[in-house]
């Protein structure tokens, strides 16, 4: 293997010498027979960048020693910033270069952290500028030795030679006999050839890549000339530095060695088979592979980072490889330097794989099992296969819920799933058995696909999943969907193609994840709420328990503002965050799971801890946040308590109940987060009413007081940030939030009426408090022609409630009645009567 030449080492923190550095609180101490100095978990340690020998933009490589115990947490991170002392044009906050390392075992490790793992926050690609070093770890307890600066003169890539490459590969099989024979005879030239012309034409393994490459379009085929041209994701480079990041935006970068960009060379050459296209394939895999050899410890954050040699594995090198089998202009050289990028992908993956536990764990682990079945001449294929189908397999109990949602609970759901599921695809087209909870785990998180889709189109968009809303278009749900089609699936072939059949339920609830989806229907007119009663989540979180997103004739009206790019801004900081979230917030602080709770905490389930009922006249779910406000303070007390119901009087109308237990005297702010659309208040209805000219609306009613809520509304607000959603990828755009506020001694119970309509200005329902004896709150919700809906709920107590003719012992009963009194549908949860 090549290795890297050290032309300059410099010791610039001794074990003992972080003190010194600017780290105030410095102990060092004996780990294991080396000097180090613990950090504190969860806090920035900031010192100054240390002073150097030669000028800081000679240097290239950073080393670190690192010691981590991650007995009691089965992980360990550690986040290295080197932060700049300039501020890019255009930027809020100093330029910095980022890089986080995993530990999945206990000991010492050497950190070698070339520049280019460091993933740039702005501009910068080395330490010219640089003014500080922040390190913090999140998880295991983390000990910090000596640092290093170095410059090192990197070897092209490959890694692998071509007599390693040779060595690697099983020659015995009776299809490599021609490469055999040339290698024996000390003839590397044709050897290697003949292992081109072997890969080139063989017919094993069975793959389906060429059905996944998009079809050419007119702007595909634009796209391709323009690659042609020397662009690459819109900028033009004349040789590409994969290291660049031209716009300063974090993940331009990490999109480039991702290597997704170039599939519409592919495209264009399946459909033109015009040889200019493959020409620049083999050109910019060949530059890739020279220009980036595998980094010899650790692949820190960019080109070689966690989950970046899978994405590789699983898309682009296998796609380029089969789209190109007949290309003349596709050279040996170039799938001789991918056989070994793609071995040296494997083998770096299974060294320096995510932690467990991670949807990058599973993508990793899919790759590998993947891999081992698309290149079965190499000697390491058999092992490849079993350690990624034990992956595989620790993955699947790990992230997956009891009822099929991935516990990460966002838009990666779908991409889970994916990796689950093509290990099944490719492990079935190849004859490769796969047990039968494999596939049922893989339909579980298809319910899940299923249910957390709008009725009008498109996801709920949870934590990290992209923007808020559809617009509306059917069509724009995936189409076509291959597992539907694979397994059979005529529910899903209904929902993200149009054909097939409807899911036989509307409702649904995922007790053990805590989501909970009530809906009228599956037409696009149909009303649809989903009710975020979850936990934090394993990762891509956002602080938004107790949420609501809700849709209708169909229009998405309340909308969680999903998340509009990874950029470390505080547009991001906002959008994860519970003040932009349809929930409560409390003497103006927001909710903090990531400060409050443990990981443990943040991914169990919640069967025990919610409530949940279905039934033909209304759906009822339950669920309370109680991890507290804000961030933790010193003997701070109890903290209040937020339960929230939600109620839907099928296909009518929705109630949200708050109920606020506690104590003393807070502020109680509850939020309503609508997608872009006129929002009105009408103090004389305390209601909340959209103005869009287009059929459906929706009002927002407030429960009769008092205590009556001050009524406000915010949109595009700037300081602080209020009033946003992610429309689309990129795209934060301005959208109402409408608040009702309280400030009142506890507890609190508020609620509202949720109305989506479509004809006329106004839903002309009335929402009306009603006397009762017992523990209960009751009401009636009525229409302009004399129907009314009687409605009690309580959150606790157990006595008998009595109001106008009605007696029930129920948590929760809804009695319907028309016009002329009569009663024409009537349904109750938890209790042993309702009588009338």
């Amino acid at each position: 293997m090549k290795q890297d030449e050290i032309l300059t080492d410099e010791l610039v923190i001794a074990a003992d010498g972080w003190r010194t550095a600017g780290y105030a609180e410095a102990q060092p101490v004996e780990i294991e027979g080396k000097t180090g100095v613990y950090l504190p978990e969860g806090e920035w340690v900031i010192i100054p960048f240390p002073e150097t020998r030669h000028g800081r933009e000679s240097y290239n490589q950073m080393v670190l020693e690192v010691y981590c115990d991650v007995s009691s947490t089965g992980m360990g991170h550690l986040s290295v910033s080197v932060e700049m002392g300039v501020i890019p044009v255009g930027f809020e906050e100093k330029d910095r270069l980022v890089t986080d390392r995993y530990f999945h075992e206990s000991g010492w490790w050497t950190l070698q952290i070339p520049l280019i793992s460091f993933l740039p926050y702005g501009m910068s690609n080395d330490f010219t500028n640089a003014e500080r070093i922040r390190m913090l770890t999140g998880h295991g307890r983390v000990a910090v030795g000596e640092m290093r600066l170095q410059v090192v003169k990197q070897p092209e890539g490959p890694r692998m030679t071509d007599e390693e490459l040779m060595a690697e590969l099983d020659l015995d099989r009776p299809s490599l006999a021609p490469a055999k024979q040339a290698w024996e005879r000390g003839d590397l030239g044709a050897a290697l050839a003949a292992v081109a012309e072997h890969f080139r034409t063989r017919t094993e393994p069975r793959q389906y890549y060429l059905d996944l490459i998009p079809k050419a379009t007119q702007e595909t085929i634009a796209q391709a000339d323009r690659m042609c041209d020397g662009y690459v994701q819109g900028y033009r480079f004349d040789e590409i530095d994969w290291m660049a990041n031209p716009n300063g935006y974090q993940e331009w970068p990490t999109h480039l060695n991702y290597m997704s960009w170039p599939i519409p060379l592919m495209s264009a050459y399946l459909s033109t088979k015009d040889e200019k296209y493959p020409r620049r394939l083999d050109e910019v895999l060949f530059a890739w592979a020279r220009g980036n050899p595998r980094p010899l410890c650790d692949s820190g954050t960019r080109n070689w980072g966690p989950h970046r040699p899978a994405a590789r594995i699983m898309r682009c090198w296998p796609w380029a490889w089969y789209s190109t089998l007949d290309s003349p202009s596709f050279q040996d050289r170039t799938r001789v330097a991918m056989l070994k990028t793609w071995w040296e992908m494997v083998e770096h993956t299974l060294e320096w794989s995510y932690v467990e536990g991670t949807n990058g764990r599973l993508s990793d682990s899919r790759a590998v099992f993947i891999a081992s079945i698309l290149l079965p001449e190499f000697k390491r294929a058999k092992f490849w296969r079993e350690e990624g189908r034990r992956m595989l397999d620790t993955e699947l109990k790990k992230q997956v819920h009891t009822d099929g949602v991935h516990f990460e609970l966002a838009g990666y759901h779908s991409g889970c799933l994916n990796s689950f599921f093509e290990v099944y695809r490719m492990a079935k087209l190849n004859g490769i058995e796969l047990d039968d909870e494999y596939l049922a785990t893989i339909n579980r998180m298809l319910d899940y696909s299923a249910h957390s889709q709008r009725s009008c189109g498109g996801a709920f968009p949870h934590n990290d999943s992209g923007g808020c809303v559809s617009l509306g278009k059917r069509a724009g749900r995936r189409s076509p969907h291959p597992i539907a089609q694979e397994l059979g699936r005529d529910d899903l072939r209904f929902i993200f193609e149009g054909d097939g059949e409807p899911p036989v339920e509307t409702s649904r609830a995922f007790p053990y994840t805590g989501m909970y989806f009530m809906r009228g229907g599956w037409d696009p007119e149909d009303l649809c709420l989903c009710f975020d009663g979850a936990t934090f989540g394993a990762g891509h979180q956002h602080e938004d328990k107790l949420s609501i997103d809700v849709s209708g004739y169909g229009k998405e009206f309340i909308v969680d503002p999903g998340i509009h790019s990874y950029m470390l801004d505080r547009f991001r900081d906002y959008m994860s965050s519970s003040y932009a979230h349809s929930t409560i917030h409390i003497d103006g602080k927001p909710q903090n799971r990531m400060g409050r709770q443990t990981r443990e905490q943040w991914i169990r389930e919640v069967y025990e801890e919610n409530q949940w009922y279905t039934g033909e006249v209304f759906d009822y779910a339950k669920s309370q946040y109680d991890a507290g406000y804000g961030e933790p303070e010193p003997d701070e007390g109890p903290q209040p308590v937020h339960h929230r119901v939600v109620i839907f009087v099928r296909g009518d109308y929705f109630l949200v109940f708050d109920y606020v237990e506690g104590e003393g005297n807070h502020r109680v702010e509850s939020m309503l987060h609508f997608a872009p659309m006129p929002v009105f208040i009408d103090e004389g209805q305390a209601t909340f009413r959209t103005f869009n000219q287009s059929p459906a609306n929706l009002e927002a009613i407030c429960l009769p007081g008092p205590p009556r809520p001050e009524m406000s509304v915010i949109c595009g607000q700037n300081d602080p940030l209020q009033g946003w959603v992610a429309l689309g990828w990129g795209h934060p755009s301005p959208a109402p939030v409408a608040i009702m506020t309280w400030e009142q001694e506890l507890p609190l119970l508020a609620g509202m009426l949720l109305i989506p309509y479509k004809e006329g200005r106004s839903a002309q329902l009335a929402l009306e408090n009603l006397l009762c004896e017992g523990t209960a709150w009751a009401g009636q919700v009525k229409w302009p022609d004399g129907r009314r809906d009687l409605i009690l709920l309580r959150f606790d107590g157990e006595d008998e409630v009595k109001l106008d003719g009605l007696r029930t012992d129920a948590r929760v009963a809804v009695v319907r009645m028309n016009a002329e009194g009569e009663v024409v549908a009537r349904d109750h949860y938890r209790g042993t009567h309702l009588d009338i």
